[in-house]
């Protein structure tokens, strides 16, 4: 096997520490960079096959070079690579995932090394979390983790670190807790608006405008938040009709392609709608969709008031009218 590797993914934060892990024995001078598709195809494979000055191998860090430059040219460097002599260390960073369709990946996949780095997904998010709190030593609340990630929604590494340094910096040595989460914590929009229909649903109509007043001052886009109001709707109203058709968990995230937690947090509220209400509630919003269209709800960029005022009455009807 030559000294070569390939590191690509989504995962930009898994894929840097592995990069830096491969790197982290050679000075910032012994390591030849280059970057992008302003690489010179020609003077780099001469550069290949000249014997190193001095020591035994020569380190190159190739980055970004088959996610920006042309098939062809990426066609091209990948031959030469496979003429590469085993005195260089080459290794071939991306920051996003390669097209495995591609002629020149599957000549990578006959020489290099290949690492590939996905997003993290809720299931295994918590477990990182958790593992990365032990291995920082921090200390914190048990539920600590599972809140954090639920609250943001977040599964992306890099965030997540920022919000336990914000908290970290608050706390000033004292343990992580969920309540600061809560005060330090932008809440996602995903959770607030499913906060909102779950007020709904339990007929807490002072509760469920609360929430809608705290999401439009966060600064989210009214028109924004009404589309989510509908998603988190049709969500509700596919959930319970399959259900009712039997259909189990697995097969309702197969069948719908909905991801996997917005349908965890939907099925236990669908039953506080009939199928009565809930087609009700559906028609209300669409009613209100085509009044912004046709004008009768009128917006601009610096005023969206009555798109609000039309969501709360709509709010106060689907809490207690439908």
């Amino acid at each position: 096997m030559k000294n070569i590797f390939l590191i690509n993914g989504t995962n930009t934060y898994q894929s840097k520490e592995k990069l830096n892990e491969m790197l982290k024995d050679f000075e910032l001078s012994e390591i030849e960079t280059y970057t992008g598709k302003n690489l010179d195809i020609k003077n780099f494979s001469t550069n290949l096959n000249t014997v190193p000055f001095l020591c035994d191998q020569r380190v190159i860090l190739l980055k970004n070079f088959f996610s920006e430059s042309q098939k062809e040219e990426q066609e091209i460097l990948a031959t030469e690579l496979e003429k590469s002599k085993e005195f260089n260390k080459i290794i071939i960073y991306e920051n996003k995932s390669l097209d495995k369709r591609l002629v020149s990946y599957k000549k990578l996949k006959k020489i290099a090394t290949i690492y590939e780095f996905s997003n993290l997904e809720r299931s295994n998010a918590q477990i990182w979390l958790s593992n990365y709190l032990k291995k920082k030593n921090i200390e914190a609340e048990i539920s600590f983790a599972r809140k954090l990630i639920n609250h943001t929604s977040s599964f992306d590494e890099n965030r997540l670190i920022s919000e336990i340094k914000k908290i970290q910096t608050y706390a000033n040595g004292k343990k992580l807790t969920e309540k600061m989460i809560e005060d330090l914590c932008k809440e996602s929009i995903s959770l607030s608006i499913f906060n909102l229909t779950e007020a709904i649903s339990n007929k807490k109509e002072e509760l469920a405008i609360k929430t809608l007043k705290k999401i439009s001052e966060s600064g989210e886009d009214p028109f924004f938040i009404f589309n989510m109001i509908i998603r988190q709707f049709r969500i509700l109203i596919t959930t319970k009709d399959l259900l009712e058709k039997k259909f189990n968990k697995a097969e309702i995230l197969k069948k719908t392609g909905f991801k996997r937690y917005p349908v965890e947090l939907a099925i236990p509220q669908t039953k506080n709608f009939c199928k009565e209400k809930l087609a009700k509630i559906y028609e209300h919003l669409l009613e209100i969709e085509i009044q912004t269209k046709t004008g009768k709800i009128t917006t601009s960029a610096n005023n969206s008031s009555e798109l609000i005022y039309a969501i709360e009455d709509f709010i106060r009807k689907a809490s207690s009218k439908y």
